[in-house]
């Protein structure tokens, strides 16, 4: 099976894309530790907040104010084999915003970045569960690509393409 990722130059590759699982969040803290930008004395508690909050651990990283999103989301592109992009480079284009419902946009916190050969690529600012792929790809009927973005990027863009009010849309 073929997975297709969204680059720079809009040609497909195929990759094998890891979504969120245990195993993605321990190769990631492998890949923070590597870098020495966590320890695994940080680690630990990072997972113990994790297990009491449910919350993800790249989200506690950011939160905690131990490693920048932006290392993060790189991490994470590493590990993942989903591109990290800057949304300010990208020219989000009309067609790709009529194949996503706004409901489905601000629930998921995704916004539409191309529609090409029948593939709408999705920005988001956290790799998405197989469940979340999934439901998304049986709502817009299509293939799906993934990018990775800033959580601010991708909250600027929602409220630029949906509105102000965009958040009451259900």
């Amino acid at each position: 099976r073929r997975i297709r990722m969204p680059l720079l130059n809009s040609t497909p590759v195929s990759a094998g894309i890891k979504y969120a699982s245990d195993q993605l969040t321990m190769e990631l803290s492998d890949h923070l530790l590597a870098k020495n930008l966590l320890t695994r004395d940080q680690i630990a508690v990072l997972n113990s907040k994790k297990a009491f909050t449910g919350e993800s651990l790249d989200r506690l990283m950011i939160k905690e104010g131990l490693v920048q999103e932006l290392e993060v989301l790189q991490a994470l592109s590493a590990v993942s084999n989903i591109p990290f992009l800057s949304l300010v480079e990208m020219a989000i284009k009309p067609e790709a915003l009529s194949q996503l419902p706004a409901r489905i946009a601000l629930r998921y916190q995704i916004i539409p970045l191309k529609f090409e050969n029948g593939t709408l690529t999705l920005a988001i600012s956290q790799v998405p569960a197989a469940s979340m792929v999934d439901s998304i790809r049986m709502v817009v009927g299509c293939a799906i690509d993934w990018a990775l973005c800033s959580q601010y990027d991708i909250g600027n863009s929602l409220k630029h393409f949906y509105g102000i009010g965009a958040e009451s849309i259900s």
